[in-house]
């Protein structure tokens, strides 16, 4: 069985790192953020150019912050991974 994950691999050490499940909900809290935009804009509560506004403001936010505030733990290093297998 697979999971869905990100890995970020480390230029140094090469350490990879997964996000967890509150990096995963943060994530997921983001995406509902930029969704409630657009249904704020389709109940006509707010014009369409104050939502594209807040979707662009979102998303820069969300591609600055984001890599900085996920939470994550560590995985295998490049040495472990030469030397075990991946099963």
């Amino acid at each position: 069985m697979t999971t869905v994950t990100l890995h970020y691999l480390c230029r140094n050490c090469g350490t990879r790192f997964r996000i967890t499940a509150v990096g995963w909900a943060v994530t997921g809290a983001v995406v509902a953020i930029q969704v409630l935009w657009f249904m704020m804009y389709r109940w006509r509560a707010i014009p369409w150019h104050v939502t594209i506004g807040m979707l662009l403001v979102t998303c820069s936010l969300a591609i600055w912050f984001l890599p900085h505030l996920t939470p994550v733990r560590r995985g295998r290093q490049a040495s472990e991974m030469k030397t075990k297998p991946l099963n």
